[in-house]
């Protein structure tokens, strides 16, 4: 689910920043939308299909994704500020490298990193296999 997860956010990501001129000066926004929308869609999806056996008691496990979903989000948005800038100011691609491409992959180093944290507090924390809520 993770990965459908991470190519929503960078969908969601791309359309904004390509077709939304507001959103060419907020690029950090735009991640951000993305990564919402993928957070809503991911807790639906583990929710209702994933850890379907662990239907009950809903809204505390929202609760928890919420939380782990908001440090992510923030850490997602910092890394793709660190990695754009590395990126750009560091030469580490060609300079016939478009910006776009260039923000796209920020994008995705940063969700990737972010993916796998939100993948392992979802199994270890949230959704727990050994059965402990705590």
């Amino acid at each position: 689910m993770g990965g459908s997860a991470f190519l929503m956010s960078i969908l969601i990501f791309n359309i904004l920043k390509n077709f939304v001129p507001f959103f060419e000066k907020y690029l950090g926004l735009a991640s951000i939308i993305g990564d919402v929308t993928a957070l809503i869609y991911g807790f639906y999806i583990n929710k209702h299909w994933t850890f379907s056996s662990q239907k009950k008691d809903g809204e505390k496990y929202f609760f928890k994704y919420i939380v782990l979903y908001i440090i992510t989000i923030l850490i997602n948005y910092g890394l793709l500020k660190l990695f754009l800038w590395a990126l750009i100011n560091y030469h580490i691609l060609s300079e016939n490298i478009s910006l776009n491409i260039t923000e796209n992959i920020a994008k995705i180093m940063a969700t990737a990193i972010t993916t796998l944290l939100n993948f392992v507090g979802t199994n270890y924390v949230i959704f727990n296999h050994d059965g402990d809520d705590e």
